[in-house]
């Protein structure tokens, strides 16, 4: 890549600042191997991290820095981000040969994890731009919607010419791996949707744009005390008919297995190591000098 282009990938910094609502963001250094190794948006780049739209592949030894291996449709080859996971920063971008180098090989089972996360979430991105757009139609012709009521049963014109708001009760369940790698339910919290026409799943996508839905299900995922990587899915159910539900899958269930795994293998190991520390009471010994006679 040319200096005018590095020049031009390098002024998106400006950029960057304003987002402040991205967790990720690129260093100096990462910036410009980003601009000389890879054809892919910088800013894209630091949404898909966001968005776990990658595979994560752990840790060096000794060091607070993941590697994450995403895919770049422009370049259609993966390259591998590192991370430092408590502020965000991307230190670098690595090719394949040069992390095999560097680091570890990467297999290509998890290249090709790597690029069906990517098209399953540019696929859900653009189902959510279509909802969008469906909706701003509706609000825009509403005699659209009059003149499918027409031709809907008489039980749904009634509905549709009701005054008063419907709302589904829905409640959200976490699907997460349990410490025996076996998948479980839990209820974080329930809500109400609006009614959509008779479809619940369009109901459940109209609120999957609120960032304070997801905000409200991290904060219930902590109260709840589940680890956060067991969790692979939300279930959302309707409250009077059980059989009416929507799944939206947040990670592969095989990368929440492996990370419940070292989850559970780190928490052993630290019982293992402060069991010597333990009692349930502390109890020392009375000096001779202080003891006292028996009373006559």
């Amino acid at each position: 890549m040319s200096a005018t282009g590095i020049k031009d990938t390098l002024s998106t910094e400006s950029s960057s600042r304003v987002a402040g609502q991205r967790f990720a963001y690129a260093s100096f250094h990462a910036r410009k191997r980003i601009a000389q190794r890879t054809s892919i948006d910088l800013l894209k780049l630091m949404s898909y991290l966001d968005a776990d739209v990658c595979v994560n592949m752990g840790y060096h030894a000794g060091m607070h820095r993941r590697h994450l291996l995403f895919y770049s449709a422009p370049d259609d080859t993966c390259f591998v981000a590192i991370q430092d996971p408590r502020y965000g920063k991307v230190i670098t971008v690595l090719p394949l040969e040069y992390h095999r180098r560097l680091a570890w090989a990467v297999s290509d089972e998890q290249c090709e994890l790597a690029k069906q996360r990517y098209y399953a979430y540019m696929e859900a991105q653009e189902a959510l731009q279509r909802l969008k757009h469906e909706q701003a139609s509706a609000v825009a012709n509403p005699s659209n919607i009059k003149l499918k009521a027409k031709d809907q049963s008489l039980s749904i014109k009634y509905r549709s010419v009701m005054t008063t708001e419907r709302t589904y009760k829905v409640v959200v369940q976490a699907i997460y791996i349990s410490e025996d790698t076996s998948s479980k339910k839990k209820s974080l919290f329930k809500l109400l949707v609006g009614y959509y026409i008779d479809d619940f799943q369009k109901s459940i996508m109209s609120q999957l744009g609120n960032p304070a839905l997801y905000e409200k299900v991290d904060a219930s995922i902590q109260r709840k005390r589940l680890f956060q990587g067991s969790v692979y899915a939300l279930c959302f159910q309707n409250c009077k008919d059980k059989t009416v539900s929507y799944t939206l899958n947040l990670r592969h269930r095989n990368d929440a297995e492996w990370l419940t795994l070292q989850y559970y293998q780190q928490r052993r190991h630290m019982q293992q190591v402060l069991v010597p520390y333990q009692t349930p009471y502390l109890a020392l010994p009375a000096p001779r000098s202080e003891a006292f006679s028996p009373v006559s």
